[in-house]
Order: structure tokens, then C-alpha cells, then sequence
């Protein structure tokens, strides 16, 4: 069994004129960390690897995240993610250790929803399926289970959505 955790970055300011990928988290995005980190710290199977996009969102999300859940886990910073469609997104979580039971990818939409869209299959979760159909805000997380040994071996429709929070669920308005 294989774990993937999809987390969209948390809430950015878009009103700075800086580059998009550097614009940092706005000040809701910060708090919506702390409690999306207690959240990660509490699920199994742990990841054993974070794939973070290189992005000043993706980044600070992560940090405060690791910060909120007293979380180290191993990060692999990667340019490849940042604003990576789906099939970038799906090639980087199959070239895993197979040895990882779980990871996490931190990422952008569009590119997020459409693999969370794309793994997920018809054993899905109901309620966490309609959320996701309805959007997927900053700072959601989708939790997807595989039945596969290889990570190589995860492809579209052949998961289950069993979970899928916004900051919003976890007390952060």
C-alpha cells in the first residue's frame, strides 16, 4: 500500500508586485499552517518525504507546517513542481523510493486538482470526492491510498480518495 498526500499551497498575497514565484504567504496563509501541520503530524502512514515545489509559497507553506505539526521529515525542493501539470506531478511521485510508504507533494493548481481528479478512483470517498469536485482551495490536502507495492505502479483512476481537508475543516477561517 502507497500513500500520497496532495497539499496545495497555503493562501499567498497577491497584492505585492513581485514575481509570482515569489510571492509569500499572505497573512491567513500563515495561520492555516499551523493547524494543516497537527493535521499531518496526526495521519498514518507519516510521510517519509515531502516533494516541495521551489516557489515562496510552497516553501513557507512547508516550513510553517513542519513548524505547526513539530514536524522534520526529509524535504526534496524541486523547480520541476512549481506550476507543474498534472502528468509532472504524477512522473515525480512515480520515481519514489519504493521503500516510502506515504508522501506528501506540495504544489499549485491546476496541476494539484487534476491529479487529485485523475487518481482518484470509483472507491473513493463520497463526501471527500464532492469537495473535491467543488474546489480545491489553498491549503487543501487529499489524501490518497493506492493498493500498489511500487510507486511506479500508481496510475489514473486506480486509487481511493479516502480523505480530502481545506484549513477551513481544521479550524482555520
Amino acid at each position: 500500500m502507497k500513500t500520497l498526500y496532495l497539499l496545495r499551497h497555503a493562501k499567498s498575497d497577491q497584492a505585492l508586485p513581485v514575481a509570482d514565484r515569489d510571492r509569500p504567504l499572505n497573512p491567513r496563509g500563515r495561520r492555516a499552517c499551523r493547524p494543516l501541520g497537527r493535521h499531518l503530524g496526526a495521519l498514518l502512514p507519516l510521510p517519509g518525504l515531502v516533494l516541495c515545489s521551489t516557489a515562496v509559497r510552497a516553501r513557507e507553506t512547508w516550513e510553517g507546517v513542519a513548524e505547526g505539526g513539530g514536524l522534520d521529515w526529509p524535504v526534496n525542493w524541486r523547480d520541476d513542481l512549481y506550476l507543474a501539470p498534472a502528468g509532472r506531478l504524477l512522473a515525480a511521485v512515480q520515481a519514489a523510493d519504493d521503500s516510502l510508504a506515504a508522501l506528501i507533494v506540495i504544489a499549485h493548481n491546476p496541476g494539484l486538482e487534476d491529479l487529485a481528479h485523475r487518481l482518484a478512483g470509483p472507491e473513493s470517498d463520497a463526501g471527500a470526492r464532492a469537495v473535491l469536485d467543488q474546489k480545491y482551495p489553498t491549503g487543501g490536502l487529499a489524501s490518497i491510498v493506492f493498493a500498489a507495492d511500487r510507486w511506479r505502479d500508481i496510475a489514473s483512476g486506480n486509487a481511493r480518495l479516502a480523505a480530502f481537508v481545506t484549513p477551513r475543516d481544521l479550524g482555520e477561517a
